[in-house]
């Protein structure tokens, strides 16, 4: 059996929504443009084939993967969560040691998106904040260097 993966509920809503649009516009679409290829004759020269069967693999492959995470998918509404450490789900304030304020929730891996503030709960900084509150410091060993943040705040929402 699959190990299941955690998901908010709008993580969730955004992965339905692509799923649809990829089957409802790009597979019809990289097959249209496949089918118009094979009418242009000889596939050996025919650089409109090659990118249509790419195109269309690309597809493919988001589709599957898609459909097995949502098929491997436990959601977990934040909203519900009540605790004052950080798990799953949560929302934090962190200060940077330069004192610059940073806010992130931790999502699942298919949802993160560090520019809108949503970062892996695999990520190094998620692992490190699993289980602390607000008030703790944390360290974590980034690419960019070690860095240390302060836990100013903690909710659920």
């Amino acid at each position: 059996m699959a190990e299941k993966i955690p998901i908010t509920p709008e993580g969730k809503q955004d992965l339905e929504n692509e799923l649809k649009t990829l089957l409802s516009q790009h597979q019809p679409e990289a097959l249209q443009n496949l089918s118009n290829a094979l009418e242009d004759g000889d596939l050996r020269e025919n650089g409109d084939y090659t990118a249509s069967i790419e195109a269309l693999l690309k597809v493919a492959k988001r589709i599957d993967e898609i459909k097995i995470c949502l098929s491997n998918a436990q959601v977990i509404d934040p909203k519900l969560i009540q605790s004052d450490k950080i798990v799953f789900g949560a929302t934090v304030i962190l200060e940077e040691e330069d004192g610059k304020k940073v806010q992130y929730q931790l999502v699942g891996a298919d949802e993160f998106n560090v520019k809108n503030g949503k970062i892996s709960i695999h990520s190094p900084l998620a692992r490190a904040l699993i289980g602390r509150s607000a008030g703790d410091e944390v360290v974590v060993e980034a690419p960019k260097g070690r860095m240390t943040y302060s836990i100013l705040e903690i909710f659920y929402q």
